[in-house]
Parts: structure tokens; sequence; C-alpha cells
């Protein structure tokens, strides 16, 4: 199944090669393919879905999801495939200039990134007063919460959704979560 997304990303990005979208769903299947594979070919996996990033933020630098894909990589992979600490805070802020809600989940993922939980959940909270409305904010702030057995905390999270959009489906899927 990841061949195939594989095989269809690399067939959009020839029909679309314009396409910072197209580049990001690339990486996002690359990146999923080196997952599956062995240590000897998990690199040349990883070094593809990071160069498809790459592509996606040069070819739309205001697309927040790439841009997040990206910075999400650099905190990730080791040195060696790309990866480094200056170059996601480079992408953090890049978020920021998109929008605070994205500042603050740039900011959150860094924070996660250094093992401080508890401070990412305030960054995500801080996205969703800056974005009510953003599914990607919620869906942080209420996945910390309850990933961090803050169950209180996520449903206080999913309630608050709930009250701003009764058909929210981010925080009706959770609330069965839950």
């Amino acid at each position: 199944r990841i061949g195939l997304a594989v095989e269809l990303g690399e067939s959009v990005v020839e029909a679309l090669p314009a396409s910072g979208n197209a580049w990001m769903l690339l990486g996002d299947a690359y990146g999923r393919q080196a997952m599956r594979v062995d240590a000897q070919a998990k690199a040349g996996w990883t070094l593809k879905s990071r160069d498809a990033y790459e592509k996606a933020v040069a070819l739309a630098p205001g697309n927040p999801d790439a841009r997040f894909s990206l910075m999400q990589y650099y905190t990730q992979a080791p040195q060696y495939l790309g990866g480094g600490r200056e170059k996601a805070l480079l992408q953090a802020a890049g978020l920021a200039a998109i929008g605070a809600a994205w500042g603050h989940m740039g900011r959150a993922a860094l924070l996660l990134a250094d093992g401080k939980a508890d401070e990412a959940i305030a960054a995500y909270q801080a996205a969703v007063t800056a974005e009510p409305g953003n599914p990607r904010a919620t869906l942080g702030l209420i996945s910390l919460n309850f990933s961090e057995k803050h169950y209180a905390d996520a449903r206080a999270a999913v309630e608050a959704a709930l009250s701003r959009d009764p058909q929210d489906p981010v925080a009706l899927f959770m609330l069965g979560r839950i």
C-alpha cells in the first residue's frame, strides 16, 4: 500500500511539478516507506523524504503543513541525514510568520522533541487560543493531554472545541477516543 502511495505521489509530482502540496504528500509517502524498509535502504528513503519536503517549502513557503513536516523532519533526523536543531528552528520561525497558531504549534513540536511535554501542552493551548478553529491545534492539544494521561484536561479541551462547534470532527473523534 505504501509502495502504491509512493508510485502515485511520484506520478502526481511529475504531472504537477510546481505543486508544493504534491511534493509534501510525496515526502510523507517516502517517510512512511523509510519506516518499513531494512536499515540499508532506510537512509535513501529518508533523504528522499527530506528532499521532497524541502522542495514543497521552496515552492510554497506559506504552506504551514509543508513547513511543519520539514520542521519535524529536521527535529527527528540525525545530522548525517540532514537533520538538525538549527534547521528546525528556522522552520519554526517560518511557521510563526505564517500565523500565531502555527508558531505556537511549531514551538510545541520543538518542546516535545526536548521532552518538555507540559510546556508543549501550554504551547498547544496558546495555539488554540490564537486560532480556535484550527483543527491541527485542537488535535495537538487534546492528543498530547491524552497521551500524557491528563484525561480531565483532554476532556475539557474536547468540550471547549464542541462548545465552539458541536460538529467539530476532531473533537468528536477525540471524545470517542477518551
